[in-house]
């Protein structure tokens, strides 16, 4: 029985390499990357790559559902390249640290490309059933993917410590990295394609539903959306009465309700087919009962806009109002019998979303600088006669705010056209400083390289020091060599080695300082992590604290690593 699985399981794979050629490939060539990042710590890939190959595997496996009904497996190809050689364009633009517009637009573009895969084989008419079907399959069989992926992580985990503990092997930290690489990145992925269903397998009719999915359907998601809409029409009542503005916070708990009922409407469609009465209920009147708070999401919305001026999250979120207004009305009048639609329209809107003059971002972007531009002019700078200023402490306020949005959201480069302004002076550039900022007045400092710190494999010293930070204020302490004492005093630990009379000083303070600084700018690798002084090396493996722009300083919290120090 063992065996006859094993040669099902490669069965399916083969098929599978022969149906996503090109999406296999990129799983395979991110899993032996991220492999060889492990293994080597000179090679650092640039970002741009990781987006090619992912986004390239993502966008394969959409057109391969898309046609593979309808045009040969080498037109399919010949397709999938040329949308390959696409995105290989786009990864090009994408610098090694992406700016937060860009973040955003990838993992729409992600998001899309998962999307079209699950509805681009049933865009013909009479195929909500199938699509359906298809679409529950396939997410089922994503979660036994990972679900076996872990299981397999942890078991073989497992037996590396066995073999560690029981027979004292030193095996080095990053196999167990290179373990959890092979699963989540490679077997779940590549399991998950291997159980893809052929889009005519669905049928067109379902009238059956699982014990397990009429349960989550029927008498937990209902209930929980039930929940939400009875708080959601009292808050609208009390807010009428009283005649107050909504609190901004209102649109995410509307989204949540919204995009929980489509979901729930996805799990019970079969009950729908069987005429059960709360479920045509559902279908029949949830999109109706949605309206209402619509427009309470919509003034909400205004709300923020008009507090605090329009950013990406906000622009998204008007859009995603916009959407649902759109696809409930959609629903209402067909009475829900097109979910697929719901997919399909989403899917739409969010690739327009982030493409295009028209995207998000670039209005945004447009916005907030011409804002930023009246400001300043009426601040009284970028004026071809001088004007007196008049520069406020909430109009500085504004002015600052706005450039460290553009800054960190949309990057430096934004500035260019306020700098090529002939009556950008010194002045203005001085209240712009906070754009080299590149995050929130108070960011978090994060790192985390112990996992790696064999591989840097540094020898040839006198002593290695293990510390945590902040030190103990005990003086004096007895390092791990007999003769060497240690001291901390004035942000420095100071070695002292009795016996050769000698001292060795290493600015702690400082050198934690200038690696936090590194990271904040996204330039701290393993490549960078060893700090060189006079007889001493500086290997910092943990590091948290926050960057206090009001202070412009980094005040660390923690730190963990070793110094290796050499007394000759």
């Amino acid at each position: 029985m063992q065996a006859s699985f094993v040669k099902r399981l490669g069965a399916r794979f083969a098929a599978a390499l022969v149906r996503f050629p090109l999406a296999i490939a990129g799983i395979v060539v991110c899993t032996v990357l991220l492999i060889l990042e492990e293994l080597q710590p000179s090679f650092d890939l640039s970002t741009r790559w990781w987006v090619f190959y992912s986004l390239a595997a993502a966008v394969s496996l959409a057109v391969v559902m898309a046609v593979e009904q309808v045009l040969s497996r080498w037109l399919s190809l010949v397709i999938q390249l040329a949308l390959a050689a696409i995105v290989f364009w786009y990864s090009s633009t994408i610098p090694d640290h992406p700016v937060t517009a860009q973040v955003v637009q990838l993992v729409v573009l992600y998001g899309v490309s998962i999307l079209s895969a699950y509805v681009l084989a049933y865009l013909k008419p009479h195929s909500d059933g199938a699509f359906r079907t298809f679409a529950v399959e396939v997410t089922l069989q994503g979660v036994v993917a990972y679900v076996f992926a872990g299981v397999l992580m942890g078991g073989l985990s497992l037996a590396v410590f066995s073999v560690e503990s029981l027979f004292g092997v030193d095996v080095p930290g990053h196999v167990y990295d290179i373990l959890a690489i092979l699963c989540m990145v490679g077997f779940g992925p590549l399991y998950l394609l291997s159980n893809i269903p052929l889009p005519q397998e669905m049928s067109d009719k379902e009238t059956t539903l699982p014990q397990v999915m009429k349960i989550l359907g029927m008498y937990i998601l209902l209930p929980i959306l039930a929940l939400y809409l009875v708080i959601l029409y009292v808050y609208l009542i009390t807010i009428i009465v009283q005649w107050q503005l909504p609190d901004g916070w209102v649109s995410t708990l509307v989204s949540v309700l919204a995009l929980g009922g489509f979901v729930t409407m996805a799990i019970v469609y079969p009950l729908a087919l069987q005429k059960d009465r709360v479920v045509n209920w559902l279908f029949r009147f949830f999109p109706l009962l949605l309206l209402p708070l619509l427009v309470l999401m919509s003034v909400g919305i205004a709300r923020r806009l008009g507090d605090y001026g329009l950013t990406i999250n906000r622009g998204f979120v008007l859009i995603l109002n916009g959407w649902l207004y759109g696809i409930s009305i959609y629903l209402l009048l067909t009475q829900s019998r097109h979910l697929k639609w719901i997919v399909v329209s989403f899917a739409v809107v969010a690739f327009l979303s982030v493409t295009g003059p028209w995207s998000v971002s670039s209005i945004t972007e447009q916005r907030l600088k011409s804002e930023l531009r009246t400001e300043l002019q009426l601040a009284g700078y970028l004026q071809e006669k001088p004007q007196e200023l008049q520069l406020t402490d909430e109009r500085r306020e504004r002015i600052s705010e706005l450039s460290e949005y553009l800054s960190s959201t949309f990057g430096k480069e934004v500035f260019a056209s306020l700098e090529a302004d002939p009556h950008y002076t010194v002045a203005v550039d001085s209240l712009l400083a906070n754009r080299f900022r590149t995050a929130p007045s108070r960011r978090l400092i994060d790192v985390w390289l112990e996992s790696k710190h064999e591989q840097l494999q540094l020898t040839g010293t006198d002593l290695v020091y293990f510390f945590d930070y902040p030190f103990t204020p005990v003086k004096r302490k007895t390092a791990e060599a007999s003769d060497v004492e240690v001291d901390y005093a004035e942000g420095m630990l100071i070695f002292k080695h009795r016996a050769l009379s000698k001292e060795v000083k290493v600015p702690v303070d400082l050198e934690l300082g200038k690696i936090a600084e590194r990271h904040d700018r996204g330039e701290y690798t393993l490549k960078e992590a060893v700090v060189e002084g006079n007889g001493y090396r500086l290997l910092v493996s943990r590091l948290y604290g926050w960057y206090d722009q009001k202070k412009d300083r980094f005040e660390i919290q923690e730190a963990e690593g070793s110094v290796y120090i050499d007394f000759q």
